[in-house]
């Protein structure tokens, strides 16, 4: 009997623990990686960059299906430098840890993360959520 309980109090001990460590973001949205091309992604992902040491900087490959609005987030916030090229423009458009912009479709976008002062390595999530508002309109674009 003695057993029982301290298997029962062990099971509780661990449950309460592992819902308090679970993270918000696996919710909202399909995860992918900055390893692999992302086409045409839903209307709500995350992107997860782990373990980025100091000075690394991440590629992801990027292109929407239709010309939207977006917001970008970056979960948690981090001393990182998160900027956009295009491959048919010379300019970039850099963001810290949350923006919202206009995102051309069928263009490649590239996506980039640079770890500059978490000397431990840093891991994060870069959060999209597709704006109800029109992309014509909408004045800062990229």
């Amino acid at each position: 009997m003695k057993k029982l309980i301290y298997f029962i109090s062990l099971l509780i001990l661990f449950s309460v623990i592992s819902f308090g460590c679970q993270k918000d973001v696996q919710s909202k949205g399909t995860v992918y990686t900055p390893y692999a091309d992302i086409i045409n992604p839903p209307d709500t992902f995350l992107i997860y960059y782990n373990s980025i040491s100091f000075g690394n900087q991440i590629p992801a490959k990027i292109q929407f299906k239709t010309d939207a609005v977006w917001s970008i987030s970056q979960i948690p916030s981090a001393p990182l430098q998160v900027w956009f090229n295009r491959t048919d423009k010379t300019d970039l458009f850099q963001f810290t840890s949350q923006t919202t912009v206009g995102l051309q479709g069928s263009i490649p976008y590239g996506l980039f993360v640079k770890n500059i002062s978490a000397p431990d390595g840093a891991n994060i999530y870069l959060q999209f959520i597709k704006q109800n508002q029109s992309y014509a309109t909408f004045s800062i674009k990229y």
